[in-house]
């Protein structure tokens, strides 16, 4: 292998290998990834997700939800404020805590729920519970870029 071939194959094996401790720092897989619930105006419904944190150390995650939609080139947009006219069911979401530590090779099981107010309109709707690391972490190596994990879970509502 010559040296002009090698250097690219090295920065890459670096690049990779600084990249890697950050890649441990979320450690979490969730199930399920999306929900498909039938909610009646002025009765709750109540879901658990279960959150796996494989990693070594303890895990510190931040929970809240979100409207979302895709763009025409495929691409999530996730937006944490409401719109105008407050339109769509995360008001009528509540989630279990905001944030929550996990002990390493642990899972917990994390609850949610809708309640539509009573004579809301038949509709579906849609929205999702963000998962992230609490901090960002550093990823060592060269410029040290502060990185944070996030997963979505999607949760359709068909009311009335």
């Amino acid at each position: 292998m010559s040296a002009r071939t090698a250097l690219p194959l090295l920065l890459v094996a670096a690049g990779l290998q600084a990249a890697a401790p950050a890649a441990a720092q979320f450690a979490a897989a969730i199930s399920p990834p999306r929900f498909e619930i039938d909610a009646q105006p002025g009765k709750t419904t109540r879901s658990v997700i279960e959150i796996a944190h494989a990693g070594s150390t303890p895990g510190r995650y931040k929970f809240y939800t979100a409207d979302w939609s895709m763009n025409p080139a495929g691409e999530l947009d996730f937006r944490t404020g409401l719109g105008p006219d407050g339109a769509g069911c995360r008001p009528w979401v509540a989630v279990e805590r905001r944030e929550a530590t996990i002990p390493p090779a642990s899972k917990l099981r994390y609850r949610f729920e809708v309640t539509p107010p009573p004579g809301a309109a038949p509709q579906e709707c849609r929205f999702a519970i963000m998962i992230e690391s609490a901090e960002p972490t550093a990823t060592g190596g060269v410029g040290n870029f502060p990185m944070s994990g996030r997963l979505a879970v999607i949760v359709y509502a068909r009311v009335g």
